[in-house]
């Protein structure tokens, strides 16, 4: 039956990065990887890519800004996980400093990993033994956290914990 299944891949670059492009967005050199790929040897690649620039489909500062800030923001990550993941998608060193920059601008580390260890250590009694801290820290700097953020809100997040243990039990001896 025509019109069914999975259409076969165009024969011309230009289209398939057209295609490419529409479903999600990619850096110059993520975009002329996938290119390469599929169309290894082609020597129009690099035009493609050049009158792509010159359309403004590709535009590198404005990729690594957004990824930054999606990572950041909606993925919870941290400084160097968003570094490496921008790093990882061929996004040209130039740019990535800037970008991760902005990124936390408008984005708390200190407020994720709050969340995160809040989110970890719901229920668990204190003091955390060694292999609950170790499996927390490393979650942590694997989400890409400095270490002495992760300390130190480990160490509020139990401060807090005693707090409210120690308004439980004044609101206990009140009511007896």
């Amino acid at each position: 039956m025509p019109g069914r299944g999975r259409r076969s891949a165009p024969k011309d670059p230009y289209a398939t990065a057209l295609r490419l492009l529409s479903q999600r967005a990619y850096s110059t050199g993520g975009l002329a990887a996938t290119l390469k790929r599929k169309f290894p040897g082609d020597e129009r690649l690099p035009g493609v890519i050049e009158r792509l620039r010159k359309l403004k489909f590709l535009d590198d500062r404005r990729f690594a800004e957004n990824c930054a800030s999606f990572l950041a923001r909606h993925r919870g990550w941290g400084r160097f996980r968003v570094e490496r993941e921008l790093k990882s998608r061929k996004v040209p060193e130039i740019w990535i400093a800037p970008a991760v920059e902005h990124a936390f601008q408008e984005t708390d580390e200190r407020e994720l990993v709050g969340k995160f260890v809040e989110k970890k250590l719901r229920g668990v009694r204190f003091p955390l033994t060694p292999q609950k801290f170790g499996s927390l820290s490393r979650s942590l700097m694997r989400r890409g956290f400095p270490a002495n953020v992760i300390m130190e809100a480990i160490r509020d997040y139990r401060r807090a914990v005693a707090l409210i243990d120690q308004d439980d039990l004044i609101e206990a001896a009140e009511e007896e």
